[in-house]
């Protein structure tokens, strides 16, 4: 297979996700991209039904959202990988795709949230916690003896 020159056009933006991983991720996908010599375009006319648990391409709108890391989910992750490699020998494909499956993975178990504009961005599962922390001291305070004396 001869060498894939990138597509002219304007560079990626950042990632936007909300995790290290997501944006780590995206530039893995991005550079499938590159190394395809693809556009956000061709991929999208690549892509079909079965390449989605929902079996519904999405449009071309929703799918650079997805590449900018926003809402990213894995079946867009699999189709790029389907679209960029499709004549890719299978343990090539399978290395492929399990590396970038070791980053979603980590991105849904434990994700490293990223800053944004210097403020450290909180999970809504910390978020849950911290609330149910609070709840709790309140409980033990009402709880307490003589508090409720005063």
């Amino acid at each position: 297979m001869g060498e894939r020159k990138k597509c002219p056009g304007r560079p990626w933006a950042p990632p936007k996700g909300a995790s290290a991983e997501v944006n780590s991720l995206v530039q893995m996908v991005l550079s499938w991209i590159d190394e395809a010599g693809l556009s956000v375009r061709d991929i999208h006319s690549r892509l079909t039904p079965e390449h989605f648990a929902d079996g519904r391409v999405a449009d071309l709108r929703r799918l650079r959202i997805h590449l900018s890391g926003e809402d990213l989910t894995w079946d867009v992750v699999e189709a790029v990988a389907d679209v960029c490699f499709p004549d890719d020998p299978a343990h090539q494909a399978l290395g492929r795709v399990r590396e970038a499956r070791a980053l979603w993975d980590k991105a849904q178990r434990a994700p490293t949230l990223v800053a944004v504009d210097g403020q450290v961005v909180v999970s809504p599962r910390e978020l849950i916690e911290e609330k149910e922390r609070t709840i709790q001291v309140y409980r033990d305070l009402v709880r307490a003896p003589g508090i409720r004396d005063q």
